[in-house]
C-alpha cells in the first residue's frame, strides 16, 4: 500500500502452524471475519484506523479514500477482513487477500505474481496481509495478536496456501525529525511475530 516496500514471507514447514501464548486467555476476544458485501459497512472504521496508524514514522502515509485500497477486499472473493473487539470495543484490524489477485496487481500497478516467479516463489501459495493493526493501548498484545493472526493461519490453510506475507516500509530515515526515541512498531511483524524473510521484491 506504499510506493516503497519490500513484501517479505513466512514459510510454513509442512501443514500451516498457529502460534500459541495462552489460548485460555485468547477466548476474551470477539474476533469477527467478514468478507464480500458484508465488508462494506465496516469501510469508515477501516479506513480511519489505517489513516490514524500509517500517518507516524516510518510510514509518515496520509492517504486519500482510494488510496486505502480497501473496495480491494469487497471485490476479490479469496479476501477476509477481520474485526476483533473486547467488551464491545474494537482493539484490532486486519486484512488478508491472495497475493496472485488481478485486483491486488492493479493497486500496485505493478506484475507481482510474475515477481515472485521470478524469484522462485508460488504466487498461488501465498496470502498477501493488506494491514495488522492493533488499537495503541494493545498495541502488539500478544494475547490480541494471536487471535488475529492464527485467523489468518485458518484463512491461508482454507484456500490452499502455505505462506503468508506483509510489506514492509523501506524508506525510513534514521536521523528523521519526527522519528520517536523509542519506536513502537503499529504491525506485529518482527515485533511479536518472528521468522519471515524477503521475497526481494521492491516496489
Amino acid at each position: 500500500m506504499f510506493k516503497y516496500c519490500v513484501l517479505s514471507l513466512l514459510i510454513f514447514f509442512g501443514a500451516l502452524t498457529h502460534h500459541v501464548w495462552a489460548m485460555e486467555e485468547a477466548f476474551m476476544f470477539e474476533v469477527e471475519s467478514h468478507s464480500g458485501d458484508a465488508i462494506i459497512p465496516h469501510i469508515p472504521l477501516l479506513e480511519e484506523w489505517v489513516k490514524r496508524d500509517y500517518i507516524h514514522y516510518p510510514y509518515l502515509w496520509v492517504p486519500t479514500t482510494s488510496d486505502c485500497g480497501l473496495d480491494l477486499f469487497v471485490k476479490e472473493e479469496r479476501a477476509l477482513v477481520t474485526i476483533v473487539k473486547q467488551q464491545g470495543k474494537v482493539v484490532g484490524i486486519a486484512a488478508g487477500i491472495s497475493f496472485d489477485s488481478a485486483l491486488l496487481e492493479n493497486y500496485f500497478q505493478e506484475p507481482l505474481s510474475k515477481l515472485a516467479k521470478e524469484r522462485g516463489f508460488d504466487p498461488s501459495q501465498i496470502l498477501y496481509m493488506s494491514f495488522f493493526l492493533t488499537a495503541p493501548e494493545r498495541r502488539n498484545d500478544p494475547l490480541l495478536v494471536q487471535a488475529i493472526y492464527n485467523t489468518y493461519v485458518k484463512f491461508a490453510g482454507n484456500l490452499g496456501k502455505t505462506k503468508i506475507s506483509y510489506w514492509a516500509d523501506m524508506s525510513s530515515n534514521e536521523h528523521h525529525p519526527l522519528k520517536p526515541d523509542k519506536l513502537v512498531p503499529v504491525e506485529p511483524w518482527g515485533e511479536v511475530i518472528h521468522g519471515f524473510r524477503s521475497m526481494k521484491i521492491q516496489l
